[in-house]
């Protein structure tokens, strides 16, 4: 792999977010210039693309199987507001899907056993800062990170679609068969936007349904809304490793109602149409006894908000209720192409 040593910055930068320098070179870490980081990527434009890579290694391995770039100048977009954001801050290797992060030192043997807690994270750095934090405190905790909210998914297999079309099949990402699920506990640890982005906390849900699945018991780990820190490396870093580790002992186990009940108030922009397709979504998982209650709570809150007389019945059954909400939706973009070409003509 191209690079070479961090930089003292780096350094500085990464116990800033809670890393040791010793946690980042058993990371394998290095620091690329902008030539090398193209190439790392598969790039062979004008932008920059200097910047620290993190190998994705395999428990027990030292070979990288990919890599991500962490850019130190990544791209910048006007957003309709005025403001801006960073666009492709991380860049992976080419040709290569989502893959989960293991940190240095995990091995097959601990990913099976079912004593030792998963942290499952977003991002590479904030797997490592939570790393530092278990073997400071000691604690049997095993970090996880996931490239993306909902890059714990990718393709498993291939299909033939209804048009006879192959068409890729997705699902829960094969390294997760490298682990033991069964009723192990498994911290799902988001940044502090989950509480109010309403697409994020669906994504950490949808985590949280998948691992139930798999016989795990998830918690769900909040950022104090009022926490002056985004992400759990940089609580780490600024505030400690009690700090983190209080947030962990606070967390809670996943609640389908609680879920449903923040997606209504956090996302009052929606439609009626997106509205029913995002509860479809979240409710489709929730068939087991104790979820009845969480399902009772959606037929209200839709029926409050929709208005449907027949909802009952399409509740009763998931595939029509499912092609309601999909014919709903493809009347409200009609309705909304409609509007844009009014906007058009006049």
């Amino acid at each position: 792999m191209k690079g070479r040593s961090l930089l003292q910055r780096d350094l500085k930068a990464l116990e800033e977010c809670g890393i040791s320098a010793a946690t980042a070179t058993a990371a394998g870490l290095r620091r690329v210039d902008s030539q090398d980081g193209a190439q790392e990527c598969g790039r062979k434009d004008n932008g920059t693309y200097a910047g620290v890579v993190f190998p994705y290694r395999l428990p027990g391995e030292q070979m990288a199987r990919s890599w991500r770039l962490r850019r130190d100048t990544p791209d910048v977009e006007t957003q309709p507001d005025g403001s801006t954001k960073e666009r492709q801050k991380y860049l992976s290797a080419p040709g290569r899907g989502n893959l989960l992060y293991f940190a240095p030192g995990t091995t097959a043997a601990e990913l099976r056993d079912v004593e030792r807690d998963i942290a499952i994270t977003e991002g590479e750095k904030k797997t490592l800062a939570l790393l530092d934090m278990a073997q400071a405190l000691n604690l049997p905790i095993i970090p996880v990170g996931i490239s993306g909210v909902y890059n714990w998914l990718g393709t498993t297999g291939k299909t033939n679609g209804a048009d006879g079309q192959r068409q890729d099949v997705k699902g829960m990402l094969a390294d997760f068969d490298r682990m033991e699920w069964e009723g192990r506990k498994v911290y799902i640890i988001f940044d502090r936007d989950a509480q109010t982005n309403w697409k994020v906390r669906a994504a950490r849900f949808k985590l949280a349904l998948a691992l139930h699945k798999k016989g795990a018991r998830p918690y769900i780990v909040e950022i104090p809304a009022d926490c002056p820190h985004k992400g759990i490396d940089d609580v780490i870093g600024a505030m400690g490793h009690s700090a983190a580790q209080a947030m962990l002992e606070a967390a809670t186990p996943a609640n389908p109602q609680a879920e449903v009940s923040a997606l209504l108030q956090h996302a009052p922009d929606l439609t009626d149409a997106e509205l029913i397709g995002e509860l479809v979504r979240l409710i489709a998982p929730m068939n087991k006894p104790q979820e009845v209650e969480a399902r009772a709570r959606v037929r209200k809150d839709l029926r409050d908000r929709v208005q449907l007389s027949d909802l009952d019945t399409l509740l009763k059954d998931r595939r029509q209720f499912i092609e309601h909400a999909q014919v709903q939706i493809a009347v409200e973009r009609e309705r909304q192409c409609a509007r844009n070409r009014r906007c058009r003509h006049d």
